[in-house]
């Protein structure tokens, strides 16, 4: 993905380390080669990048990007998606090629949602924005069969990434794409300050996040923990898990 007359335009790609973490764990107990779920996740995460590179390119003129930087973002975004289409076919992963399609095409709709101010509520935008962010991981987890408490603990953490990320550009004056549509809603909804709002969205994010990882089963208990220390939740443990 290295290209230094793209680097020295945009932002270096972001490379989702949670998101990596889940796609290894789904992969871990997979009657699978070790070079082809390295393949698999490596392609997964070129998706990832497309996507967030594409929203790199602003919704409307006020940008101070450049039209190199706009025009850019949006060729780079398509490279990666381009690269992680070529690697699957390559390796006649056809049926992920078509489960990556499809959680693209339901991440874009989402986006949309989130665009043009759809969401009804403020608890409506903020599930918008969980389904945008988790969808990519979300599909490739069911695909699998996995556990209900482990998608829901995929779409928290995200969701929580991402909250955590909105907040700090907010308070540097420096929004992302929903942040003016979180602070519309929250201001009307509840005519409380946003910022307040928000930190208060993650507070009761983190609370059902904690609940949820008590519910995996024992064989999440790395990711658990890694989960717990990054997030600083306290250890409770369950009937399930002392069982």
């Amino acid at each position: 993905m290295k290209q230094p007359y793209v680097e020295k335009h945009i932002h270096k790609p972001f490379i989702d380390s949670d998101k990596m973490m889940f796609l290894a764990d789904v992969y871990q107990h997979m009657d699978m080669k070790d070079t082809e779920k390295k393949q698999i996740i490596i392609t997964v995460m070129l998706v990832q990048c497309a996507l967030d590179t594409h929203e790199l390119v602003p919704v409307n003129n006020d940008s101070m990007l450049s039209e190199t930087e706009k025009q850019l973002a949006v060729l780079a975004g398509d490279y990666y998606s381009g690269l992680y289409y070529a690697l699957l076919a390559e390796h006649g992963q056809i049926r992920m090629i078509q489960i990556l399609a499809n959680a693209i095409k339901q991440i874009n709709e989402y986006k949309m949602n989130i665009y043009y101010e759809e969401a009804n509520d403020i608890n409506e935008l903020i599930y918008f924005l969980m389904k945008k962010e988790s969808l990519l991981i979300v599909c490739v987890a069911e695909e699998f069969q996995l556990e209900d408490s482990f998608i829901q603990v995929v779409e928290k953490v995200c969701l929580l990434n991402r909250l955590k990320r909105e907040l700090v550009a907010a308070e540097n004056n420096d929004p992302y794409y929903i942040t003016d549509s979180l602070y519309k809603m929250v201001h009307y909804a509840t005519n409380t300050q946003p910022l307040h709002r928000m930190e208060s969205e993650i507070n009761q994010q983190l609370i059902e996040l904690d609940q949820l990882l008590s519910l995996l089963p024992s064989s999440f208990n790395a990711i658990r923990d890694t989960i717990r220390e990054k997030f600083s939740l306290s250890y409770h443990t369950t009937i399930a898990e002392d069982g």
